[in-house]
């Protein structure tokens, strides 16, 4: 947590582990704990390529900007969610 704000840097599910919830659940643990220590917001940064972007959207996330320029054409997403 840093000035109001939880950020996740990193989340990943094994393939296996996938499509049952699992992600959501630790995403909604992030939430309940920002808001309990007093967090307005959560940002997470995710890359195109990773396909993670529409996840965040589902659970309530919108994007604060786009940087483009990497490799291979990919951009990297920062969104946030107010709390």
């Amino acid at each position: 947590m840093i000035f109001g704000s939880i950020y996740t840097d990193q989340l990943w599910v094994h393939p296996g582990s996938r499509k049952k919830g699992l992600a959501h659940q630790l995403m909604e643990a992030v939430h309940d704990y920002g808001r309990k220590s007093g967090c307005s917001m959560a940002t997470v940064a995710t890359m195109s390529f990773q396909g993670a972007k529409a996840f965040y959207e589902k659970l309530g996330y919108i994007v604060d900007f786009e940087r483009t320029g990497y490799t291979h054409s990919s951009s990297c997403h920062f969104m946030r969610k107010e709390l």
